[in-house]
């Protein structure tokens, strides 16, 4: 099979519902094991504002695992920075970028479906709200904007990878 062929077999994981099902199990397993592990006003943290990302999260890796081999290793590598820059936020503080404003800013400006671009802005809203309104976080704005590069970038790559001729 060529390499540069994008996949054509059928799949469960096709369809929108599919994979939010799976989404949204995920996030309530997720859910239930920080009730088992965390108590008082740090589960009520946890369960508010680090579950509801795991599913534009989940949506995200299901669409990419979908997606055409021909996409360049450069746009994947970018990819994979970002996400990674994202996962580390949550341990390690970078000034002035929330992980949570940078993923869902940049999966929304990539994501191939609606489902995940609705699903991904309705967290971001969420985000944005605790942010700015509950905790004073001026964080968001660099995510947003870190996001927002990075997802025109994504795009640009993928757009002349797409234009160009398959090579047999």
């Amino acid at each position: 099979m060529n390499a540069t062929a994008p996949r054509t077999v059928p799949c469960a994981l096709d369809r929108p519902g599919v994979g939010l099902a799976i989404a949204l199990l995920l996030a309530l397993a997720f859910a239930g094991l920080l009730v088992l592990v965390a108590s008082g006003e740090r589960l009520d943290n946890l369960l508010v504002y680090d579950v509801p990302i795991g599913v534009p999260f989940v949506l995200f890796l299901l669409e990419r695992w979908r997606l055409p081999n021909r996409r360049p290793r450069r746009a994947w590598a970018l990819e994979a920075g970002v996400v990674a820059l994202s996962l580390l936020r949550a341990v390690w503080r970078l000034p002035g970028v929330s992980g949570h404003a940078l993923f869902l800013t940049y999966a929304i400006g990539t994501a191939r479906t609606s489902l995940l671009r609705v699903v991904s802005a309705l967290v971001l809203i969420e985000v944005l709200y605790f942010k700015f309104f509950v905790w004073g976080d001026l964080t968001a704005v660099g995510g947003l904007l870190l996001g927002a590069t990075a997802a025109w970038v994504e795009r640009g790559m993928v757009g002349r990878a797409q234009r160009a001729p398959a090579t047999p």
